[in-house]
């Protein structure tokens, strides 16, 4: 079934996610071109509707999602989103710390997000 659809051996050759995506992910899945499967996958479109407060956390040096990709302004007009973008954590790592004690950026911010929206409810 692939075979038919993608190039296997160009998607084996590919040097970037681009690359790869062009040769193997946006064919595979029905889509023109890597450019077709980025537009037609964004979430930027979607982020003028949300209506509940919902935290953004994405960083900088992310190898799948460049900054470039981020919906930044569509995110700064929707007062119902928090962005918090870090300069590093690559790809949903956000660990710091040792390994004896880790810290995890990604769970603290959320913690911290939840807990100021619960007391806001509560204070009304």
């Amino acid at each position: 079934m692939v075979a038919g659809r993608v190039d296997v051996e160009r998607a084996l050759r590919a040097a970037t996610f681009r690359e790869f995506d062009e040769a193997f992910t946006a064919p595979l899945h029905g889509f023109r071109d890597a450019n077709d499967y980025y537009a037609r996958s964004s979430s930027g479109p979607w982020i003028v509707g949300v209506a509940v407060p919902t935290l953004a956390i994405h960083a900088l040096d992310d190898p799948f999602l460049p900054s470039a990709a981020l919906p930044l302004a569509a995110l700064r007009a929707n007062r119902r989103f928090t962005p918090r973008i870090s300069e590093r954590g690559g790809h949903v790592g956000f660990v710091a710390g040792t390994p004896w004690a880790p810290r995890f950026y990604a769970e603290e911010m959320l913690a911290r997000f939840f807990a100021s929206h619960f007391d806001r409810r509560e204070s009304k």
